[in-house]
């Protein structure tokens, strides 16, 4: 509080007039409601929760079935090319038995030609 200049004494009068004047300064329940509004109550933010979660299941639902799709042609490209590699295992198999086959009847005809050969030149 202020004191009036020079030394005189407040008055009741002058006191009450001094404290009506900083009571008007004050802001009222009103003006405080006014100042709150643009901020979210616990009600708006409860619903905003609510529509988040909402939001999150749907959105982990269709990761979930992108995932599932996605396995599903992982699994079956993997199925067609552990197929492709079956078959190409199995025909190197077969063509190193024929290989092996081929190059055992490769040497018994040499065996029978030399001995063909050394009858001939006996002769």
């Amino acid at each position: 509080m202020m004191r009036p200049k020079g030394n005189k004494k407040m008055t009741i009068e002058q006191l009450a007039q001094m404290s009506q004047r900083e009571f008007l300064k004050l802001a009222t329940k009103e003006d405080l409601k006014n100042a709150l509004v643009p901020y979210a109550t616990k009600e708006d933010l409860e619903d905003f929760k609510d529509e988040v979660k909402e939001d999150f299941k749907v959105l982990k639902e269709e990761v979930k079935s992108e995932m599932r799709d996605g396995m599903g042609k992982f699994l079956i490209k993997a199925d067609q090319i552990s197929k492709k590699l079956d078959t190409a295992i199995e025909e190197g198999r077969a063509g190193s038995a024929l290989y092996k086959r081929h190059d055992r009847t490769l040497e018994n005809h040499e065996k029978r030609i030399s001995a063909l050969e050394s009858v001939t030149t006996m002769k």
